[in-house]
Protein backbone atom coordinates (compact mmCIF):
# COMPACT_ATOMS: atom_id res chain seq x y z
CA UNK A 1 0.00 0.00 0.00
CA UNK A 2 1.45 3.51 -0.94
CA UNK A 3 0.71 6.77 1.25
CA UNK A 4 0.94 10.51 0.67
CA UNK A 5 2.20 12.24 3.81
CA UNK A 6 2.70 16.03 3.72
CA UNK A 7 1.34 18.59 5.98
CA UNK A 8 -1.55 18.42 8.21
CA UNK A 9 -1.30 21.89 9.64
CA UNK A 10 1.16 24.86 10.42
CA UNK A 11 1.45 27.39 13.52
CA UNK A 12 3.82 30.07 14.67
CA UNK A 13 4.62 31.54 17.55
CA UNK A 14 6.41 34.89 17.32
CA UNK A 15 7.81 36.65 20.40
CA UNK A 16 5.88 39.19 22.66
CA UNK A 17 7.91 42.06 21.81
CA UNK A 18 8.87 44.18 18.51
CA UNK A 19 10.83 47.51 17.46
CA UNK A 20 10.18 49.05 14.00
CA UNK A 21 12.98 49.22 12.01
CA UNK A 22 12.85 53.10 10.86
CA UNK A 23 13.82 53.35 15.09
CA UNK A 24 16.81 50.92 14.16
CA UNK A 25 17.79 52.83 11.34
CA UNK A 26 17.35 55.97 13.28
CA UNK A 27 19.75 55.18 16.36
CA UNK A 28 21.94 53.53 13.67
CA UNK A 29 22.47 56.33 11.00
CA UNK A 30 21.30 54.10 8.43
CA UNK A 31 19.01 55.57 5.70
CA UNK A 32 15.48 53.81 6.90
CA UNK A 33 14.79 53.61 2.85
CA UNK A 34 17.44 51.33 2.48
CA UNK A 35 16.29 48.72 4.97
CA UNK A 36 12.30 49.32 4.38
CA UNK A 37 12.49 49.74 0.65
CA UNK A 38 15.54 47.89 -0.32
CA UNK A 39 15.21 44.91 1.87
CA UNK A 40 11.74 44.71 2.99
CA UNK A 41 11.86 45.11 6.85
CA UNK A 42 9.92 47.12 8.55
CA UNK A 43 9.54 45.10 12.09
CA UNK A 44 11.84 43.19 13.79
CA UNK A 45 10.71 40.52 16.42
CA UNK A 46 12.27 40.53 19.91
CA UNK A 47 12.38 38.50 22.98
CA UNK A 48 10.95 39.75 26.10
CA UNK A 49 13.64 38.85 29.15
CA UNK A 50 11.67 35.78 30.25
CA UNK A 51 11.31 34.47 26.60
CA UNK A 52 13.80 31.83 25.25
CA UNK A 53 13.91 29.27 22.46
CA UNK A 54 12.36 26.48 24.42
CA UNK A 55 9.44 28.85 25.46
CA UNK A 56 8.61 30.28 21.62
CA UNK A 57 8.83 26.36 20.44
CA UNK A 58 6.60 25.18 23.38
CA UNK A 59 4.06 27.94 22.39
CA UNK A 60 4.07 26.71 18.62
CA UNK A 61 4.40 23.30 19.58
CA UNK A 62 1.15 23.25 21.82
CA UNK A 63 -0.70 25.25 19.16
CA UNK A 64 -0.64 22.90 16.73
CA UNK A 65 -1.37 20.02 19.71
CA UNK A 66 -4.57 21.67 21.26
CA UNK A 67 -5.64 23.09 17.21
CA UNK A 68 -5.68 19.24 16.08
CA UNK A 69 -6.97 17.92 19.61
CA UNK A 70 -3.73 15.62 19.30
CA UNK A 71 -3.46 12.75 21.98
CA UNK A 72 -0.48 11.39 23.24
CA UNK A 73 -1.13 8.05 21.08
CA UNK A 74 -1.47 10.09 18.09
CA UNK A 75 2.43 11.54 18.15
CA UNK A 76 5.30 9.37 17.64
CA UNK A 77 8.05 11.82 17.51
CA UNK A 78 8.77 15.47 17.91
CA UNK A 79 11.83 16.68 15.77
CA UNK A 80 13.79 20.51 16.76
CA UNK A 81 15.86 22.11 14.01
CA UNK A 82 17.04 24.81 15.65
CA UNK A 83 20.71 26.17 15.20
CA UNK A 84 19.70 28.53 18.98
CA UNK A 85 20.48 25.39 21.36
CA UNK A 86 20.66 26.08 24.98
CA UNK A 87 22.75 23.21 25.34
CA UNK A 88 25.75 21.66 23.63
CA UNK A 89 24.24 18.08 24.48
CA UNK A 90 20.55 18.01 25.93
CA UNK A 91 18.76 18.82 23.23
CA UNK A 92 15.15 21.38 22.66
CA UNK A 93 13.11 18.65 21.72
CA UNK A 94 13.51 16.71 25.40
CA UNK A 95 12.25 19.85 27.22
CA UNK A 96 9.65 20.08 24.34
CA UNK A 97 9.02 16.63 25.70
CA UNK A 98 8.61 17.42 29.02
CA UNK A 99 6.49 20.18 28.67
CA UNK A 100 3.84 18.50 26.87
CA UNK A 101 4.28 15.88 29.24
CA UNK A 102 2.93 18.66 31.68
CA UNK A 103 0.08 19.52 29.56
CA UNK A 104 -1.24 16.00 29.11
CA UNK A 105 -0.97 15.82 32.68
CA UNK A 106 -3.19 18.62 33.21
CA UNK A 107 -5.53 16.58 30.65
CA UNK A 108 -5.76 13.99 32.91
CA UNK A 109 -3.11 11.71 30.91
CA UNK A 110 -0.60 9.46 32.96
CA UNK A 111 2.72 10.75 33.24
CA UNK A 112 4.73 8.30 31.36
CA UNK A 113 1.95 8.83 28.11
CA UNK A 114 5.02 10.18 25.91
CA UNK A 115 7.52 8.02 27.31
CA UNK A 116 7.44 6.15 23.53
CA UNK A 117 7.99 9.58 21.46
CA UNK A 118 10.90 9.84 19.80
CA UNK A 119 12.72 13.67 20.68
CA UNK A 120 16.14 14.77 18.56
CA UNK A 121 17.24 17.77 17.46
CA UNK A 122 18.80 18.40 13.93
CA UNK A 123 21.26 21.17 13.53
CA UNK A 124 22.51 22.52 9.65
CA UNK A 125 22.10 26.59 10.30
CA UNK A 126 18.99 27.17 8.62
CA UNK A 127 18.07 24.30 6.94
CA UNK A 128 17.82 21.86 9.96
CA UNK A 129 14.45 21.84 10.22
CA UNK A 130 13.90 21.32 6.70
CA UNK A 131 15.85 17.77 7.13
CA UNK A 132 13.74 17.04 10.61
CA UNK A 133 11.04 17.07 7.73
CA UNK A 134 11.98 15.13 5.21
CA UNK A 135 13.84 12.59 8.02
CA UNK A 136 10.10 12.22 9.66
CA UNK A 137 7.68 11.88 6.42
CA UNK A 138 10.10 9.22 5.87
CA UNK A 139 9.28 7.68 9.55
CA UNK A 140 5.57 8.20 8.46
CA UNK A 141 5.89 5.93 5.85
CA UNK A 142 6.53 3.08 8.05
CA UNK A 143 4.21 4.48 11.25
CA UNK A 144 1.35 5.41 8.95
CA UNK A 145 -1.31 5.54 12.13
CA UNK A 146 1.44 8.39 13.80
CA UNK A 147 1.46 11.77 13.34
CA UNK A 148 4.89 13.59 13.58
CA UNK A 149 5.81 17.35 15.37
CA UNK A 150 8.26 19.23 13.15
CA UNK A 151 9.71 22.23 15.46
CA UNK A 152 11.83 25.49 13.78
CA UNK A 153 12.55 27.21 16.38
CA UNK A 154 15.43 30.17 16.85
CA UNK A 155 16.53 33.51 17.59
CA UNK A 156 18.20 35.41 15.21
CA UNK A 157 20.71 37.86 16.96
CA UNK A 158 23.70 39.77 15.50
CA UNK A 159 26.19 41.78 17.28
CA UNK A 160 25.08 44.86 17.84
CA UNK A 161 26.04 47.27 15.50
CA UNK A 162 27.18 45.03 13.19
CA UNK A 163 26.01 44.83 9.26
CA UNK A 164 23.81 41.56 10.34
CA UNK A 165 21.61 43.67 13.18
CA UNK A 166 18.95 44.79 10.96
CA UNK A 167 17.86 41.80 10.16
CA UNK A 168 17.30 39.93 13.07
CA UNK A 169 14.36 38.21 14.28
CA UNK A 170 12.90 35.54 16.63
CA UNK A 171 10.02 32.78 16.59
CA UNK A 172 9.27 29.12 15.90
CA UNK A 173 6.91 27.21 13.80
CA UNK A 174 5.30 23.58 14.15
CA UNK A 175 4.58 22.13 11.43
CA UNK A 176 2.61 18.68 11.79
CA UNK A 177 3.11 15.90 9.68
CA UNK A 178 0.82 12.85 8.73
CA UNK A 179 -0.40 10.62 6.09
CA UNK A 180 -2.98 11.98 3.73
CA UNK A 181 -2.41 15.35 5.20
CA UNK A 182 -5.18 17.85 4.97
CA UNK A 183 -3.48 20.70 3.96
CA UNK A 184 -0.52 20.02 1.61
CA UNK A 185 1.24 16.86 0.02
CA UNK A 186 5.14 17.10 0.01
CA UNK A 187 6.31 15.02 -3.21
CA UNK A 188 8.59 12.63 -2.82
CA UNK A 189 11.66 13.91 -5.04
CA UNK A 190 14.38 16.45 -3.19
CA UNK A 191 16.99 18.21 -5.48
CA UNK A 192 20.03 18.49 -3.23
CA UNK A 193 23.03 19.97 -3.70
CA UNK A 194 26.11 20.79 -0.71
CA UNK A 195 29.66 22.01 -0.35
CA UNK A 196 31.98 23.15 2.44
CA UNK A 197 31.63 26.74 2.69
CA UNK A 198 32.13 29.06 5.55
CA UNK A 199 29.64 31.93 4.75
CA UNK A 200 28.08 31.62 8.10
CA UNK A 201 29.33 30.21 11.14
CA UNK A 202 28.74 30.01 15.22
CA UNK A 203 32.34 28.51 16.30
CA UNK A 204 34.10 28.37 19.44
CA UNK A 205 36.35 31.13 19.96
CA UNK A 206 39.45 31.73 21.95
CA UNK A 207 40.62 34.09 23.90
CA UNK A 208 43.75 35.04 25.29
CA UNK A 209 43.83 35.88 29.38
CA UNK A 210 44.98 39.27 28.84
CA UNK A 211 42.19 40.08 25.91
CA UNK A 212 39.63 38.74 28.33
CA UNK A 213 40.92 40.70 31.16
CA UNK A 214 41.11 44.19 28.97
CA UNK A 215 37.67 43.73 27.99
CA UNK A 216 36.01 42.62 30.85
CA UNK A 217 37.74 44.08 33.68
CA UNK A 218 38.66 40.66 34.99
CA UNK A 219 41.65 39.21 37.07
CA UNK A 220 44.11 37.27 34.66
CA UNK A 221 44.05 33.49 33.71
CA UNK A 222 46.91 31.12 32.97
CA UNK A 223 44.59 29.70 30.60
CA UNK A 224 42.58 30.86 27.40
CA UNK A 225 39.05 31.12 27.64
CA UNK A 226 36.71 29.60 25.43
CA UNK A 227 33.36 31.08 24.43
CA UNK A 228 30.55 29.97 22.26
CA UNK A 229 28.60 32.80 21.24
CA UNK A 230 24.98 33.67 19.98
CA UNK A 231 26.03 35.73 17.12
CA UNK A 232 27.32 34.60 14.20
CA UNK A 233 30.83 35.12 12.12
CA UNK A 234 29.59 35.53 8.48
CA UNK A 235 30.40 37.03 4.81
CA UNK A 236 27.49 38.52 3.34
CA UNK A 237 28.31 39.09 0.09
CA UNK A 238 29.81 35.57 0.22
CA UNK A 239 26.53 34.00 1.75
CA UNK A 240 24.27 35.50 -0.97
CA UNK A 241 26.58 34.14 -3.64
CA UNK A 242 26.69 30.62 -2.10
CA UNK A 243 22.78 30.35 -1.58
CA UNK A 244 22.74 31.55 -5.17
CA UNK A 245 24.69 28.52 -6.09
CA UNK A 246 22.89 26.16 -4.20
CA UNK A 247 19.84 26.85 -5.28
CA UNK A 248 20.26 26.46 -8.77
CA UNK A 249 22.25 23.56 -8.14
CA UNK A 250 19.67 22.06 -6.50
CA UNK A 251 16.97 22.66 -8.56
CA UNK A 252 18.97 21.07 -11.47
CA UNK A 253 19.27 18.57 -9.33
CA UNK A 254 15.42 18.29 -8.66
CA UNK A 255 14.66 18.42 -12.49
CA UNK A 256 17.09 15.51 -12.99
CA UNK A 257 15.59 13.42 -10.37
CA UNK A 258 11.82 14.28 -10.23
CA UNK A 259 11.99 14.11 -14.65
CA UNK A 260 9.78 17.28 -13.63
CA UNK A 261 9.47 19.82 -16.53
CA UNK A 262 12.03 22.58 -16.17
CA UNK A 263 9.49 25.17 -16.13
CA UNK A 264 8.66 27.40 -12.99
CA UNK A 265 5.37 28.46 -15.06
CA UNK A 266 3.96 25.17 -12.98
CA UNK A 267 4.42 26.09 -9.44
CA UNK A 268 1.53 28.90 -8.38
CA UNK A 269 4.33 30.30 -5.70
CA UNK A 270 7.89 29.77 -4.51
CA UNK A 271 8.92 29.82 -0.72
CA UNK A 272 12.51 30.72 0.23
CA UNK A 273 14.19 31.11 3.01
CA UNK A 274 14.39 34.76 3.84
CA UNK A 275 16.96 36.07 5.44
CA UNK A 276 15.83 39.92 4.78
CA UNK A 277 12.34 39.72 3.26
CA UNK A 278 13.37 40.25 -0.35
CA UNK A 279 15.91 37.86 -0.59
CA UNK A 280 14.20 35.36 -2.68
CA UNK A 281 13.43 37.82 -5.42
CA UNK A 282 16.37 38.91 -5.51
CA UNK A 283 18.35 35.47 -5.57
CA UNK A 284 16.15 33.69 -8.34
CA UNK A 285 17.20 35.74 -11.45
CA UNK A 286 19.60 32.97 -12.52
CA UNK A 287 16.85 30.53 -12.70
CA UNK A 288 14.36 33.09 -13.84
CA UNK A 289 16.89 33.78 -17.03
CA UNK A 290 17.66 29.68 -17.44
CA UNK A 291 13.79 29.13 -17.80
CA UNK A 292 13.75 32.06 -20.39
CA UNK A 293 16.56 30.11 -22.04
CA UNK A 294 14.95 27.02 -21.81
CA UNK A 295 11.91 28.07 -23.39
CA UNK A 296 13.65 29.74 -26.44
CA UNK A 297 12.61 32.61 -25.26
CA UNK A 298 15.73 34.86 -23.57
CA UNK A 299 17.14 36.67 -26.29
CA UNK A 300 13.42 38.12 -27.16
CA UNK A 301 13.20 39.09 -23.57
CA UNK A 302 16.67 40.82 -23.59
CA UNK A 303 15.81 42.64 -26.69
CA UNK A 304 13.21 43.86 -24.32
CA UNK A 305 16.16 45.53 -21.74
CA UNK A 306 16.16 49.19 -22.22
CA UNK A 307 20.20 48.81 -21.11
CA UNK A 308 21.89 46.43 -23.67
CA UNK A 309 24.27 43.54 -22.55
CA UNK A 310 27.31 44.35 -22.03
CA UNK A 311 30.61 43.19 -23.99
CA UNK A 312 33.26 42.62 -22.66
CA UNK A 313 35.98 42.82 -24.98
CA UNK A 314 34.94 45.90 -25.81
CA UNK A 315 35.28 47.70 -22.03
CA UNK A 316 37.72 48.22 -19.73
CA UNK A 317 37.36 46.10 -16.40
CA UNK A 318 36.02 49.27 -14.28
CA UNK A 319 33.57 49.98 -17.72
CA UNK A 320 32.36 46.44 -18.13
CA UNK A 321 31.42 46.16 -14.14
CA UNK A 322 29.51 49.31 -14.26
CA UNK A 323 27.59 48.58 -17.51
CA UNK A 324 26.87 44.73 -16.27
CA UNK A 325 25.64 46.02 -12.71
CA UNK A 326 23.28 48.76 -14.92
CA UNK A 327 22.34 45.75 -16.81
CA UNK A 328 21.75 43.40 -14.19
CA UNK A 329 19.57 45.88 -12.64
CA UNK A 330 17.00 46.64 -15.44
CA UNK A 331 16.29 42.57 -15.60
CA UNK A 332 14.84 42.71 -12.44
CA UNK A 333 13.16 45.73 -12.83
CA UNK A 334 11.81 44.49 -16.03
CA UNK A 335 7.53 43.99 -16.46
CA UNK A 336 8.37 40.31 -16.72
CA UNK A 337 10.22 39.83 -13.38
CA UNK A 338 8.29 42.28 -11.59
CA UNK A 339 5.22 40.54 -12.91
CA UNK A 340 6.75 37.34 -11.28
CA UNK A 341 7.61 38.69 -8.11
CA UNK A 342 3.96 39.86 -7.24
CA UNK A 343 2.47 35.94 -8.56
CA UNK A 344 4.62 33.77 -7.16
CA UNK A 345 6.91 35.91 -4.12
CA UNK A 346 5.59 38.89 -2.66
CA UNK A 347 3.16 37.30 -0.85
CA UNK A 348 5.03 35.10 1.20
CA UNK A 349 7.61 38.32 1.77
CA UNK A 350 4.59 39.86 4.03
CA UNK A 351 5.16 38.10 7.20
CA UNK A 352 8.98 38.48 7.39
CA UNK A 353 8.72 41.71 6.54
CA UNK A 354 7.36 42.36 10.25
CA UNK A 355 9.26 40.12 11.73
CA UNK A 356 12.53 39.79 10.36
CA UNK A 357 15.04 36.43 9.93
CA UNK A 358 14.43 33.16 12.19
CA UNK A 359 16.70 31.04 10.81
CA UNK A 360 15.03 27.70 10.55
CA UNK A 361 11.42 28.73 11.05
CA UNK A 362 11.96 31.46 7.79
CA UNK A 363 10.82 29.11 5.29
CA UNK A 364 8.26 27.97 6.93
CA UNK A 365 6.69 31.67 7.92
CA UNK A 366 7.38 32.34 4.03
CA UNK A 367 4.82 29.39 3.35
CA UNK A 368 2.66 30.14 6.31
CA UNK A 369 2.31 34.07 4.63
CA UNK A 370 1.69 32.90 1.19
CA UNK A 371 -1.01 30.79 1.94
CA UNK A 372 -2.45 32.86 4.39
CA UNK A 373 -2.90 36.00 2.57
CA UNK A 374 -3.00 33.78 -0.88
CA UNK A 375 -6.81 32.32 1.34
CA UNK A 376 -7.42 35.97 2.03
CA UNK A 377 -7.13 37.05 -1.63
CA UNK A 378 -8.82 33.87 -2.88
CA UNK A 379 -6.04 33.24 -5.50
CA UNK A 380 -5.24 30.02 -6.35
CA UNK A 381 -2.50 27.62 -5.24
CA UNK A 382 -2.20 24.20 -6.49
CA UNK A 383 1.55 23.41 -6.36
CA UNK A 384 4.98 25.38 -4.71
CA UNK A 385 7.78 25.25 -5.42
CA UNK A 386 10.45 25.38 -2.07
CA UNK A 387 14.31 26.85 -1.73
CA UNK A 388 15.48 25.91 1.38
CA UNK A 389 19.28 27.03 1.88
CA UNK A 390 21.68 26.72 5.15
CA UNK A 391 25.02 27.99 5.38
CA UNK A 392 27.39 25.87 5.03
CA UNK A 393 26.44 25.30 2.65
CA UNK A 394 23.20 23.27 1.42
CA UNK A 395 19.90 23.71 -0.06
CA UNK A 396 16.91 21.62 -0.83
CA UNK A 397 14.39 22.02 -3.89
CA UNK A 398 11.21 20.24 -3.50
CA UNK A 399 7.50 20.88 -4.51
CA UNK A 400 4.23 20.26 -2.37
CA UNK A 401 0.64 19.97 -3.72
CA UNK A 402 -2.26 21.53 -2.24
CA UNK A 403 -5.03 19.07 -0.85
CA UNK A 404 -8.34 19.92 -1.97
CA UNK A 405 -10.08 21.47 1.03
CA UNK A 406 -6.55 23.44 2.48
CA UNK A 407 -8.38 26.59 2.79
CA UNK A 408 -10.46 25.21 5.63
CA UNK A 409 -6.75 24.77 7.28
CA UNK A 410 -5.85 28.16 6.38
CA UNK A 411 -8.73 29.72 7.84
CA UNK A 412 -8.47 28.64 11.61
CA UNK A 413 -5.03 30.53 11.47
CA UNK A 414 -4.67 33.32 13.92
CA UNK A 415 -1.93 35.27 12.41
CA UNK A 416 -3.12 39.31 12.54
CA UNK A 417 -4.27 38.34 16.05
CA UNK A 418 -1.09 37.22 17.41
CA UNK A 419 0.63 40.36 15.60
CA UNK A 420 -1.66 42.57 16.99
CA UNK A 421 -1.02 41.03 20.67
CA UNK A 422 2.59 41.92 20.72
CA UNK A 423 4.12 45.60 22.51
CA UNK A 424 5.78 47.90 20.12
CA UNK A 425 9.63 48.99 22.32
CA UNK A 426 12.08 51.69 21.58
CA UNK A 427 15.48 51.01 20.57
CA UNK A 428 16.95 51.69 24.09
CA UNK A 429 14.92 49.06 25.16
CA UNK A 430 15.88 46.87 22.68
CA UNK A 431 19.62 47.76 23.64
CA UNK A 432 18.72 47.08 27.23
CA UNK A 433 17.13 43.61 26.36
CA UNK A 434 20.13 42.63 24.19
CA UNK A 435 22.75 43.81 27.29
CA UNK A 436 21.17 41.81 29.86
CA UNK A 437 20.09 44.95 32.11
CA UNK A 438 16.47 44.23 32.65
CA UNK A 439 14.98 41.83 35.35
CA UNK A 440 11.40 41.58 34.53
CA UNK A 441 9.56 41.84 31.02
CA UNK A 442 8.53 44.29 29.42
CA UNK A 443 5.25 43.16 28.44
CA UNK A 444 2.41 42.36 30.98
CA UNK A 445 0.81 39.14 29.91
CA UNK A 446 -0.22 35.49 30.93
CA UNK A 447 2.81 33.61 29.56
CA UNK A 448 1.79 29.88 28.37
CA UNK A 449 5.03 28.36 29.27
CA UNK A 450 7.53 30.18 31.70
CA UNK A 451 11.37 29.52 32.39
CA UNK A 452 10.85 29.43 36.26
CA UNK A 453 14.80 28.48 37.21
CA UNK A 454 17.47 27.67 36.71
CA UNK A 455 19.79 24.59 38.75
CA UNK A 456 22.07 25.14 41.10
CA UNK A 457 23.66 22.09 42.74
CA UNK A 458 26.48 20.08 41.17
CA UNK A 459 24.65 17.42 38.56
CA UNK A 460 22.52 20.02 37.58
CA UNK A 461 23.86 23.33 37.86
CA UNK A 462 22.55 25.42 35.02
CA UNK A 463 19.70 22.95 33.87
CA UNK A 464 16.31 25.27 32.67
CA UNK A 465 13.18 24.12 33.74
CA UNK A 466 9.98 25.42 32.55
CA UNK A 467 6.67 25.84 33.92
CA UNK A 468 3.40 25.46 31.94
CA UNK A 469 0.19 27.88 32.98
Amino acid sequence: MSFTVGIDDLRFAFPSLYMELADLANAREIEPAKLTKGLGLLEMSVCDVDEDVVTLAAKAMLDVVKSNDLQPSDIGRIYVGTESSIDGSKPIASYLLGILTQYFIKQGKESDALRNVDVVDMTFACIGAIDAMHNSLSYLLTEPTKKAIVIAADIANYDLASSGEYTQGAGAAAVLLSVDPKLMKIEPKVGVAAACVHDFFKPLRLHASQDFKAKNGTKDYDELIVLHKETPVFDGPLSNYTYQCRIKEAYTNYVEKSGSENNLDQYDAFIFHLPYAFHGRRIIDQLFLADLASKGQLEGFYNTLPVPQPNKEEMSSDEFKQAKRAWKKSIVKSDRYSSMVQAKIEKSERLSSVTGNVYTASIFLALISDLYYAWKHKENRDSVLFFAYGSGSKSKVFAGNMVNGWEDVISSWNIEEQLSRREKIDFQTYVDIRLHRLNSPVAARNSLVTLCSSGVTETNRYARNYQLS
